[in-house]
């Protein structure tokens, strides 16, 4: 965990890359590319319960808890650490009883254990550098859409490039994959205007065989607005107004005749991973490299103990070296 050096967020980091962002004076707001996640209420204004696969920092779930008052949020994280900092560090409310965390496989949780049906899925388990391909695979969708309600919607976090070669496979077959279960599917790039950079792509999966135009959308998302602003939540967290009619693309522009359909059986997902990760980064906000290092985390204690310790060491070798060598010019 590290703050920003304005002290303005907080961001979880795993391996080097930044896995979720926190705004420290609004704790349940959304930022970055999180801000699509409300498309889920756009699509099925009456959802009541959401599952996210994958919990990172928290920052959806934090969200729904507090700008929907009935929605209930479970959330499935493979990793223990990852839970723990997120109830450290980014301030989830374990005391709220429409929370439910499960430290489980999001796709062990769905087959053995869970008998819930959803109104959302938010799938965001996925990162620049690693994607755990069985929660991309044709057999994976399936299972989602038995597990959903009649109007459920799941909306998948990738990583590509809108336009472009080898670094748009991923998600195109993805995309691809998910035309072979669901009805409909939108595609929403965050970014755009930089159509050729890497980038988060929201894709917006739905049970309900309706194809909305890019003007019900507009109205759909109004009527989500209105429901925020009735609640308790402040006007600030209404998804940063994004308009997502305006981000949606054609979807029949997209040619998906070069890549595959991913399976169990065939998941090439590293192959298409490989193009994405020896590519720079568009996130929507700028490259951290002007962090504030947490004193409590392995970088703090570092810095904190290690460091000094190595420089005391180093400066007494050296002071022990000088002694010796005046000794020497002495006896000589």
């Amino acid at each position: 965990m590290v703050d920003t050096i304005d002290n303005s967020e907080r961001q979880m980091l795993l391996d080097g890359t930044v896995h979720s962002n926190m705004n420290k004076t609004n704790q349940n707001a959304l930022m970055y590319y999180t801000e699509c996640f409300p498309l889920g209420l756009v699509f099925n204004p009456n959802a009541k319960d959401i599952l996210f696969a994958g919990g990172g920092g928290f920052t959806g779930p934090k969200y729904f808890l507090n700008s929907v008052p009935d929605m209930n949020v479970d959330v499935v994280e493979i990793d223990p650490v990852v839970i723990e900092a997120a109830k450290t560090h980014f301030y989830v409310p374990e005391d709220n009883p429409r929370l439910k965390i499960f430290n489980y496989d999001a796709r062990d949780f769905l087959t053995k254990t869970s008998d819930s049906k959803y109104d959302i899925i938010v799938l965001d388990a996925y990162s620049k550098n690693y994607v755990p391909f069985h929660l991309m695979t044709l057999q994976y969708y399936e299972l989602l859409y038995k597990k959903m309600q009649p109007n459920g919607v799941v909306i998948s976090n990738q990583i590509g490039t809108p336009d472009g070669e080898a670094t748009s496979d991923l998600y195109r077959a993805v995309y691809k994959t998910m035309r072979q279960v669901f009805s409909n599917v939108y595609i929403l790039p965050t970014t755009p205007e930089v159509a050729d950079e890497l980038q988060n792509i929201i894709l917006v999966a739905t049970k309900s065989k309706t194809l909305h135009s890019n003007q019900d959308i507009r109205a759909m998302q109004q009527n989500y607005e209105n429901r925020i602003e009735r609640s308790d939540s402040t006007s600030d967290e209404l998804s940063g107004r994004i308009e997502f009619a305006n981000f949606i693309s054609d979807i029949r522009n997209i040619n998906l005749d070069d890549v595959p359909i991913i399976t169990d059986q065939l998941a090439p997902v590293e192959m298409l991973l490989n193009p994405i990760t020896s590519e720079p980064y568009n996130v929507g906000a700028e490259v951290p490299t002007n962090q504030r290092v947490d004193p409590f985390s392995i970088q703090g204690n570092a810095i904190t103990f290690v460091l000094p310790f190595v420089l005391i060491t180093l400066w007494g070798i050296y002071m022990r070296y000088i002694w010796r060598k005046e000794q020497m010019v002495r006896e000589s």
